[in-house]
């Protein structure tokens, strides 16, 4: 046998670790399918007259008879899908900034967060570190009137400084696994800068954040989809500006007799979020590592 060929790693098993990780990959092959369940009806119901899709309730896969495929359904869902004097086209372009301006603000500040607590050591230091668990852990609609009133009354609400200021607070799930990345980087980086002539700004612009990218990337990333499909922020305080998530949300109970047109609204604002996560696919799931040092 060749040195370089690789073994199957099913080769090395005994029989019960086969048989287990056989039952494993039934299991997650189930679920796998059960995820895609719901998107193939709504992609199969997209395309149907709404006549065809209420005699077709019993049967959700059904596709339409030779002849009678509604693809005009995505363009009347660009047409006819309005909320609060926002077009379909309006709100995409709302969810474009509103993501990138309110997760490209939260990453920032999660980043100098996570680098400070975790690489300089100061009185309070362990105190705003259990303060940012326990923000974490609070109910999210525990301070939801102060909020609300605080937005209110200093002018940020309902305009493009609320995402803004409300993308400043840096106490967040990002900022724990930003902590806990730059906490494994050695010192060392730094050290060698100082005796280059560098200082702190230096170290961590030119080195830590470099260093964090893929970390940072794929954060980003996941905090991109996750704002894409978030509503409830923007609809409460931000009404003048509906993203997409909240146009769809909101117009749901206008089509109740043209379904088929609303389920291809639905369809078209996942394409951009389907987009990036496979583009993006391989730096979400592949393992981080430090590197650069060798002992």
């Amino acid at each position: 046998m060749e040195k370089n060929k690789k073994i199957n790693p099913l080769f090395r098993k005994s029989t019960a670790e086969k048989i287990v990780f056989g039952i494993m990959f039934g299991v997650f092959l189930l679920w796998a399918l059960s995820l895609l369940y719901p998107l193939l009806w709504l992609l199969t119901n997209s395309v149907k007259h709404n006549f065809f899709y209420l005699d077709d309730l019993s049967k959700g896969f059904a596709l339409p008879k030779p002849g009678y495929w509604e693809i005009e359904n995505y363009t009347e869902a660009f047409q006819s899908i309005e909320y609060n004097k926002t077009n379909f086209f309006g709100m995409i372009f709302n969810s474009i900034w509103v993501c990138f301006v309110g997760v490209g603000v939260n990453m920032f500040f999660s980043c100098c967060t996570g680098y400070v607590l975790s690489k300089y050591k100061f009185h309070g230091r362990n105190l705003i570190y259990a303060a940012a668990i326990v923000c974490m852990t609070l109910p999210i609609f525990g301070t939801g009137g102060a909020s609300y009133t605080f937005y209110y009354v200093t002018g940020m609400y309902d305009t493009p400084m609320y995402v803004m200021f409300s993308s400043l607070g840096a106490f967040s799930m990002r900022f724990l696994m930003l902590y806990g990345f730059f906490k494994s980087v050695s010192w060392e980086y730094a050290e060698a800068v100082f005796l280059d002539g560098g200082n702190d700004v230096t170290v961590f612009f030119k080195i830590m954040l470099p260093i964090a990218s893929p970390m940072i990337t794929t954060l980003f990333i996941t905090g991109f989809i996750q704002s894409w499909n978030a509503y409830e922020n923007i609809l409460l305080y931000l009404p003048s500006y509906p993203t997409l998530a909240v146009g769809i949300y909101k117009v749901s109970e206008y089509f109740d007799n043209d379904k088929p047109v609303y389920y291809a609204a639905m369809i078209i604002s996942m394409i951009p979020v389907i987009s990036v996560f496979i583009a993006f696919s391989d730096t979400i799931m592949k393992n981080f590592s430090v590197g650069g040092l060798k002992g």
